[in-house]
């Protein structure tokens, strides 16, 4: 029971109402731009599903439908990682900003909402494989692979600088705690 309310106590003074703010207002447009994916995904298997009848090719309409829907499925699951990560990176920062309040967390914060707004961006993104003709799919699909594994690298970059400035400025804290320590 101790640590439960332990726990909570920290947690209410590691939070900074600006921190929250700053969650809220990522939280929201993810949201929004995650709403609008959806309905453009929605609206593209539709489309999908009827170039796909052009195709005389069972298993090439089978292979093509699957990979709209793998794209679908990893882009998913990368966004919801990195909301994770950021949502973590942002909780430390908090945490550094609480106990001390002089630390120049400027440069992690920028990183942060620099890789959030990324983020949110790919959140947002939608991958069509024009389909015209059989001869030219594999160039299609291979062009959409390209860009899409492309876009995510970016993204990845983004949350990787991230995380390195949230560990800068960990390390400045614990130098000039360890700096506190040794004028003591």
């Amino acid at each position: 029971m101790f640590s439960l309310i332990a726990s909570l106590v920290l947690l209410a003074n590691t939070v900074t109402p600006s921190s929250v703010q700053r969650y809220r207002g990522a939280i929201e447009e993810f949201r929004a731009n995650r709403q609008q994916a959806l309905d453009e995904i929605r609206q593209n298997r539709e489309e999908l599903r009827e170039k796909l009848s052009e195709i005389r090719d069972e298993r090439k309409q089978k292979i093509i439908e699957n990979l709209a829907e793998r794209i679908v499925n990893v882009n998913n699951k990368w966004v919801e990682h990195w909301n994770n990560v950021l949502e973590r990176l942002s909780g430390i920062l908090a945490k550094i900003e609480v106990r001390l309040p002089d630390t120049d967390t400027s440069a992690a914060e920028a990183a942060i909402a620099s890789a959030q707004e990324a983020v949110n961006t790919q959140a947002g993104k939608t991958y069509d494989i024009a389909i015209t003709d059989e001869e030219t799919l594999g160039e299609n699909v291979s062009e959409v692979l390209s860009e899409f594994h492309g876009d995510l690298r970016e993204v990845h970059a983004l949350v990787k600088t991230a995380r390195e400035e949230v560990v800068k400025a960990l390390r400045n804290l614990k130098a000039s705690e360890s700096e506190e320590e040794d004028e003591e």
